[in-house]
């Protein structure tokens, strides 16, 4: 089982967005949780569609966002956002469909190392811009 403990310095300081944050992560922890119960594999599969659901609109969110800012790196964040998702879309879809069988133990890792890669590298580049040039959070704080 794969954990992943939320720590304050992944918020973006804008709260729609770190709210989206924290409920994927909880989708992952509860992904992760049932993929180590085999008896509770018909569970999985709705718990796979709101994660997938879940990232496609915060990475919608985040370009709005980053677009209505003026970020200069809008471009190279959508084509890093379209990879990510394909990848988790690609890893994630088998499971999502035939989720009566036992779970993939590396989904879980694979969603967290996915979380972190798009914290990290993405978004915590854009909450410094909006940070250094004091917007205040566009989705009203």
């Amino acid at each position: 089982m794969t954990v992943f403990v939320w720590k304050d310095h992944l918020d973006t300081g804008i709260a729609r967005i770190d709210a989206q944050h924290r409920a994927m992560q909880e989708a992952i922890a509860r992904m992760d949780a049932l993929i180590s119960a085999p008896w509770r594999q018909e569970e999985l599969g709705p718990v796979i569609t709101r994660l997938r659901e879940l990232a496609h609109v915060h990475c919608a969110d985040e370009e709005n966002l980053m677009e209505s800012v003026g970020f200069a790196g809008l471009a190279e964040h959508r084509a890093a956002h379209a990879l990510l998702l394909l990848e988790a879309d690609a890893f994630l879809e088998p499971f999502e469909v035939a989720s009566d069988g036992p779970g993939n133990p590396d989904l879980g890792t694979f969603m967290m190392e996915w979380m972190n890669r798009h914290l990290m590298e993405l978004d915590l580049l854009y909450a410094r811009f909006i940070k250094q040039h004091r917007i205040q959070d566009p989705y009203g704080r």
